[in-house]
């Protein structure tokens, strides 16, 4: 079985951002109050005329709160847009977000890279796993596993866990760098956080020598070493 690189959407690489995070559970829950109103408003024609009415207040509802969070995506596109502009890497890394995921803006893959790509650069670590993933995946610009790799290890080396695993993943099939299992387990190793990498771990390790394993658990310590005195 052949492990999946861990995609670009969701919770894996947008959560450092504060603002899209609030932004994102508003619009959950919003979400699910439209949600329960229109599950509500089934079968409405074969209740009492008072029941009835409340369930097209229900509705009326629904639709009011769905206004709302297209106005508050939008709004939060808009927030994201002035300070991405002004060089803001988080606001960059969100407002790409916004253009992968479709909030408040129409969705735009060239868009999502441009805009991490700005990130990447001023070393948002969150956008250098995303433009990883894109270049990977080959969404919104041309597949290129050597520029995925160079992406996903720098985003790697700040800790960042699907970038590890993603790395882990090229390692393991030989994309865009030599194929090394010993490297492939050492990235999962250290991709804890990632739900999935112990499983992808142990799949490989089940191929490898003690010798192999026992050097992948080291240069896994050596790498957490370096990383917590960069920290201090």
């Amino acid at each position: 079985m052949q492990d999946t690189p861990a995609a670009a959407g969701g919770v894996p690489f947008w959560t450092r951002s504060s603002t899209i995070r609030v932004l994102f559970a508003t619009l959950s829950v919003v979400g699910i109050i439209a949600a329960s109103a229109g599950t509500a408003c089934k079968g409405a024609g074969q209740l009492p005329q008072g029941k009835r009415a409340r369930l097209q207040m229900s509705a009326a509802l629904r639709e009011q709160l769905t206004a709302l969070g297209q106005t508050a995506e939008q709004e939060g596109v808009r927030t994201f847009r002035q300070k991405a502009e002004q060089g803001d890497a988080d606001a960059q890394y969100s407002l790409g977000v916004s253009y992968r995921e479709g909030k408040g803006v129409d969705r735009d893959y060239a868009q999502a890279v441009a805009w991490w790509r700005k990130a990447a650069g001023r070393g948002h670590a969150s956008a250098q796993g995303a433009l990883g993933f894109m270049y990977a995946s080959g969404q919104g610009i041309s597949k290129d596993d050597a520029q995925a790799v160079q992406w996903y290890r720098r985003a790697a080396d700040q800790g960042i866990a699907r970038a590890q695993f993603n790395l882990g993943v090229m390692y393991s099939r030989g994309q865009g760098v030599l194929q090394d299992d010993i490297e492939a387990h050492k990235w999962r190793n250290l991709a804890a956080a990632v739900p999935e990498s112990a499983a992808a771990r142990d799949r490989l390790a089940q191929d490898m020598t003690p010798a192999q394993i026992a050097e992948a658990e080291r240069r896994s310590q050596e790498w957490t070493a370096a990383f917590e005195n960069r920290q201090q």
